[in-house]
């Protein structure tokens, strides 16, 4: 989840919760890894999605490589996440609304903007594993890829 600061809100963070909602409904046999940004608290609103929606797995062990090393697709509205996710061979998929903020290191195929789009993109990745293998996304690695990141991110701050 990411955190209402910088790039999203009080509002976007609902609506991505929503979704994160919409998905368990969707895939009642798929687990549901909610992992909560660490530095904010927003336990009262993930509990009550998980105690509705018994597929909602609230994660909050210290080390995000046993997470990812469970996942199959992580989802991430705008966040290192999305990067950190494909190094362990999960498939990144962006779902931001926001207008006025781009990710220039995912490949359009996995940016979503809307319900629509992300369920569109999510049918599409879990019909074909595989297909859009996360390491095939990964153009660069080392200190080229730190340099890339860091870049993009002061574009943007």
């Amino acid at each position: 989840m990411q955190a209402p600061v910088f790039v999203s809100s009080e509002e976007y963070h609902a609506r991505f919760l929503k979704l994160v909602e919409a998905t368990a409904q969707r895939y009642p046999s798929r687990r549901i890894i909610v992992r909560p940004h660490p530095e904010y608290d927003d336990t009262a609103r993930t509990s009550a999605a998980a105690a509705t929606h018994r597929n909602i797995t609230i994660d909050t062990a210290p080390l995000t490589a046993n997470t990812y090393r469970m996942t199959d697709i992580a989802v991430s509205m705008f966040s290192s996440c999305l990067v950190e996710s494909a190094a362990f061979g999960c498939v990144p998929l962006m779902f931001n609304p926001t207008s006025g903020f781009e990710y220039p290191l995912l490949p359009e195929e996995l940016k979503t903007r809307d319900e629509e789009s992300f369920f569109d993109r999510l049918d599409d990745i879990m019909q074909h594993p595989g297909g859009r293998c996360a390491t095939g996304h990964i153009q660069y690695s080392g200190k080229e890829c730190l340099a890339r990141f860091a870049a993009s991110i002061q574009s943007i701050i």
